[in-house]
């Protein structure tokens, strides 16, 4: 997916940008969930047109402000939180957008697969057993009627002079628990700078997002969200980076394994 920058007749900045494999019907999908979430005051770049093009679609998408969100601080992570709190009850009206599998049980084709992790080390075969675990005694899908954005990290938040100026790629975007949207933050932040993709922050915002997830989510939401977000990473840390990384991401995944 690659993306430039276009002007209208008045001048107004836009970017166009091309998504791939999916659908003119899913991208207005992703449109009407714009609508409601900009009701709302929350900020994001919205699709304006969007038009076929194979098997892949074209988006002219608004032009924020801002750049990528580096260096998470508690400040901003608490305005990151009063964000996720918006989307609360956002997809009642939206009786298309459905739950996202979580593959806890059964395997992905393209991501959270489990014979990644089975074959790695017995180190990863262990955090898979207890995936598979909590597979059996939870919803197969998202579940919830908030929209969860499904790929909620420091990398798709825009900031600029201080503030969340926007939040970008919505095209993982479901029915949910908001919550989700918390764990997938709190898996893209470390105290650690070895894992690539991944912001460093001080202890307290860790300290701060762990005690959040304990605070308002009861266990079973947790451990689902967890699990799902730990098979995630660690399939695709496998299959992507170096066995060192992999390890940064297993002693993450472990450290809420229970």
């Amino acid at each position: 997916m690659g993306a430039v920058y276009v002007r209208d007749s008045q001048e107004r900045r836009f970017v166009l940008t091309r998504l791939l494999e999916t659908s003119t019907d899913r991208v207005r999908q992703i449109m009407a969930v714009h609508d409601v979430l900009a009701k709302r005051g929350y900020p994001l770049a919205r699709y304006r047109k969007c038009a076929e093009l194979g098997t892949s679609v074209v988006v002219l998408q608004e032009c924020l402000p801002g750049g990528i969100l580096q260096y998470p601080n508690l400040d901003i992570v608490t305005r990151m939180l009063a964000l996720i709190d918006a989307q609360r009850g956002t997809a009642a009206g939206l009786p298309t957008l459905t739950g996202t599998a979580l593959h806890l049980d059964e395997p992905g084709t393209t991501f959270c697969r489990h014979d990644t992790l089975r074959a790695h080390s017995r180190r990863s075969a262990r955090l898979l057993s207890w995936i598979r675990e909590v597979g059996k005694d939870t919803a197969p899908t998202t579940i919830g009627d908030d929209i969860v954005h499904f790929d909620f990290h420091a990398g798709n938040i825009l900031v600029a002079d201080g503030s969340i100026s926007g939040v970008v790629d919505w095209g993982g975007v479901c029915r949910g628990s908001r919550f989700f949207d918390l764990v997938t933050f709190r898996f893209g932040v470390s105290r650690s700078s070895g894992i690539p993709g991944v912001a460093q922050v001080g202890s307290e915002v860790i300290d701060h997002l762990d005690a959040m997830m304990t605070q308002v989510m009861v266990e079973d939401e947790f451990r689902r969200h967890w699990a799902h977000m730990s098979l995630r990473m660690a399939d695709w840390s496998i299959r992507h980076f170096t066995p060192a990384v992999t390890e940064e991401w297993l002693t993450l995944a472990e450290s809420h394994m229970h």
